[in-house]
């Protein structure tokens, strides 16, 4: 299963409606409420969190581009978003460093490539950045249709996509949309005595 979460975020919580909020703990997830908090589990295995700055691992601004002004935001690694939502049972979760409300979103890409044709999430994601870096190709060369080669604010864009995004947990997770049906609890079953083996139907 896979969840995409756009909703405003830190390094250490993701804001919800009326006051709610989830957070990170150094216990895992907490869903925090106006009269209180209580552990949360996430069994998801692809969770696209596009909220800002949620995929800094400690809080801590990056050292990629800091002319952004996110520089404090604050945040600590006992209560790191990513740690706890991998601690809480998500197998794979992509964040973004920086911004995340962008022009270039993640989600369609990832969720056609993992899902749709079970390609490896981390395969996935590289493919998403490796189309961000042949754009910037484009600018070597004057080309019809293409941007010009001093355009440097859609350059430097572009490059900001490859470092925002960030996967956190195992880039071999293959993705799948088949539907399996879950057994009974009660199985009809019928049983023949052959020597002294038992044949279950």
């Amino acid at each position: 299963n896979i969840i995409v979460m756009d909703v405003h975020g830190t390094p250490s919580a993701m804001s919800l409606d009326n006051g709610e909020s989830i957070g990170g703990s150094s216990q895992g997830l907490v869903a925090r409420k106006p009269n209180g908090e209580l552990p949360f589990k996430a069994n998801v295995n692809l969770l696209i969190a596009e909220s800002c700055t949620t995929g800094r691992i400690n809080g801590a601004p990056s050292r990629i581009e800091s002319k952004y002004y996110d520089s404090e935001v604050k945040g600590e690694i006992d209560n790191s978003l990513v740690l706890s939502f991998l601690q809480s049972g998500v197998l794979n979760y992509v964040a973004a460093t920086h911004l995340a409300n962008t022009a270039i979103l993640p989600e369609e890409t990832l969720i056609e490539e993992s899902f749709l044709q079970r390609v490896p999430i981390g395969i996935a994601i590289k493919d998403l950045k490796n189309r961000y870096l042949m754009l910037t190709e484009k600018y070597k060369v004057d080309m019809p249709g293409s941007p010009a080669n001093n355009d440097e604010f859609t350059k430097n864009f572009i490059l900001f996509q490859v470092r925002n995004w960030v996967l956190f947990g195992d880039p071999s997770t293959v993705l799948s949309n088949e539907k399996y049906e879950p057994l009974s609890c009660l199985q009809k079953y019928s049983e023949q005595q052959v020597g002294n083996k038992k044949e279950v139907e």
